[in-house]
């Protein structure tokens, strides 16, 4: 069988196109395992603030003075601040995350088609530092008292339960949040290599914050 010149070049096209594609899903993947361990840990630890959170919040609804609960709830209380609890684990998440917003800007030319996403990650971390900051003073200013053995008033107690819970709100928001961009960066790096993609997370209340409503939120597109 001869091979016509027109044949050979149309091989030759196709091998170099191959050599494309596989360079490209290389270097994706590169990309991808420089971000993904800083991915996670920004997700692990940003949901380990979100249940500390919660479980201070719910010891903090109990502490009723008539409550068979209350010393258990003072105790735990009182143990988790003077081992500075919330101070270390709102400072090791909003690393986390610092850690992961850089190994992405390594990477930022490869991510293109993503960059909004981190924009609006970006954006939000700024709110939540000065939400996080204004609770931790609130948290503060409550358990010195409580380790002075000073009468709580009620109106203290609820003022911080619900800054404790708007706080973790936002948190539990952000930490989902980084689970969409989790699942959008396999997506992009490996849609060539197996042709599927995994599934968007979907919300029924609309309340709750996915990746694209945030970047409907911060305004991403006039960056």
């Amino acid at each position: 069988m001869t091979v016509t010149v027109t044949g050979w070049i149309y091989v030759y096209k196709l091998g170099q196109k191959n050599v494309i594609r596989d360079k490209r899903i290389t270097t994706y993947i590169s990309a991808f395992n420089f971000i993904k361990d800083p991915l996670y840990n920004a997700i692990r630890k940003n949901s380990d603030f979100c249940t500390y959170l919660d479980i201070t919040r719910r010891h903090l609804e109990s502490l009723q003075v008539e409550s068979i609960l209350y010393q258990a709830d003072m105790n735990y209380l009182l143990r988790s601040y003077k081992e500075r609890e919330f101070e270390n684990l709102k400072n090791i998440a909003s690393s986390s995350y610092l850690e992961f917003s850089y190994a992405w800007e390594q990477y930022e030319i490869v991510f293109i088609p993503l960059v909004k996403q981190r924009y609006a990650l970006q954006e939000e971390f700024k709110e939540m530092i000065m939400i996080i900051n204004n609770c931790y003073m609130g948290y503060n200013a409550f358990h010195y008292s409580l380790n002075e053995g000073i009468e709580f008033k009620e109106e203290q107690r609820a003022g911080l339960v619900n800054s404790i819970a708007i706080t973790h709100d936002r948190f539990l928001d952000f930490f989902a949040c980084l689970m969409d961009v989790n699942t959008n960066v396999q997506n992009f790096v490996f849609k060539d290599l197996f042709h599927r993609n995994i599934e968007e997370r979907k919300v029924l209340d609309e309340k709750y914050l996915t990746i694209n409503k945030l970047m409907e939120k911060h305004k991403v597109d006039n960056f």
